[in-house]
């Protein structure tokens, strides 16, 4: 735990050093509000971000506060802070999420949706923005640009174990073209990356029976309920 918040208070210390670094004071401040955030103690960091916004208009000081709001549910307050700060952060992803989150959370999603397909078209290799995207698009009834957007990502980054969950995703959005093929090509990619995954060998378990291939279908359910231990009976 220790070990998390000395981690996550360097991070911040890397951030506002351009910005605060000739003013101790302000300084202090940002250290102690992201100290107390980290350590649990989230009325002193608001206590502290309060002290240090009302002296010193610290933009980058922004970036644990949005945090911070997060942490503490505060959606409607990061919402009425977007206005003055998205542009500022217009080429951080991790801000972006924030304000997109946010506006899911206090129902503006036609706002939050498009926030993140624009973002999608920045950020093509950050995961967390990609998945969000594609989903976006299949709640849209889009599944082609769902596509487009992971394929993009797969194309474009190293293949990563947490990758499998964007084949998972492909292998979903072929079988809702009726491109069964497809679909179990990339559900094995992804069992590949992931061998424990246990909706995943549903699918493929659910796709072979579609084929006909009984004892690969067979053989898919028995492993489905042997990671997920399920009553084995069934």
């Amino acid at each position: 735990m220790k070990r998390k918040i000395f981690y996550q208070l360097y991070c911040a210390m890397s951030i506002s050093t351009s910005i605060i670094a000739n003013n101790h004071t302000n300084f202090h401040r940002y250290f102690w509000a992201n100290y107390n955030h980290f350590s649990g103690n989230t009325s002193h960091a608001q206590d502290w971000y309060k002290q240090l916004f009302s002296t010193h208009n610290c933009v980058y000081g922004y970036k644990g506060y949005l945090t911070l709001l997060m942490d503490t549910k505060q959606f409607t307050k990061i919402v009425e802070l977007m206005p003055s700060l998205q542009k500022k952060f217009i080429q951080d992803p991790d801000v972006q999420l924030i304000f997109v989150q946010a506006l899911q959370k206090i129902k503006k999603n036609q706002l939050a949706d498009s926030l993140i397909i624009s973002l999608s078209q920045s950020f093509k290799t950050h995961p967390d923005i990609v998945l969000a995207a594609a989903q976006t698009y299949l709640q849209r009834k889009e599944p082609e640009n769902a596509l487009l957007t992971i394929n993009g990502y797969l194309n474009n980054t190293p293949r990563r174990p947490n990758s499998f969950i964007f084949y998972f995703l492909k292998s979903h959005i072929y079988v809702q073209l009726n491109q069964f093929s497809n679909a179990l090509d990339n559900v094995k990619k992804c069992l590949d990356l992931h061998p424990h995954f246990d909706k995943g060998w549903l699918l493929y378990a659910s796709l072979y029976e579609k084929e006909g291939n009984i004892q690969e279908a067979l053989s898919g359910y028995t492993t489905f309920l042997e990671i997920s231990g399920l009553n084995s009976s069934i």
